[in-house]
């Protein structure tokens, strides 16, 4: 998105976060969390600014972050996060939009670890497919 972007990670549990040594500095996950995109933002923007030669800011707001419950939650962000550039008639199709995992996803081409699985929590590739395609309402996936 030319303004925005949308990423969805996993985190550890709690009880593995705590194993590293970073973590006693916290007092909090949240606290810990945080720390960490911002390091991450900060760290991007670095290399951004440094690659185009510019300096600021490169991101107006604090990142916003939702937390993933359950499943329906899971899939309905899965099909927003590959629909919004083509809610946003940036593209037609969301394998279209050249930054997202869409695509990749579909044919495999992809290292993202947990592609199978992601897969399977639609079920199987057709209905991954399926559930993109089909009008919410039909899919079960309400926007």
């Amino acid at each position: 998105m030319p303004n925005h972007f949308h990423i969805l990670i996993r985190i550890k549990r709690e009880e593995e976060l705590r194993a590293l040594e970073a973590f006693p500095k916290f007092e909090t996950l949240e606290k810990l969390l945080s720390k960490q995109f911002s390091n991450f933002f900060s760290a991007y923007t670095q290399a951004f600014n440094k690659h185009y030669k510019r300096k600021g800011s490169l991101f107006m707001k604090n990142f916003k972050r939702k937390a993933v419950r359950d499943e329906a939650y899971l899939k309905k962000l899965v099909r927003y996060i590959h629909h919004n550039p083509v809610e946003a008639r940036l593209c037609a199709k969301p394998e279209d939009w050249k930054h997202s995992s869409y695509a990749l996803l579909l044919n495999g081409k992809t290292s993202l670890p947990e592609r199978d699985e992601l897969i399977r929590w639609f079920g199987d590739l057709d209905n991954f497919i399926y559930c993109h395609y089909a009008s919410p309402d039909i899919s079960g996936i309400n926007p």
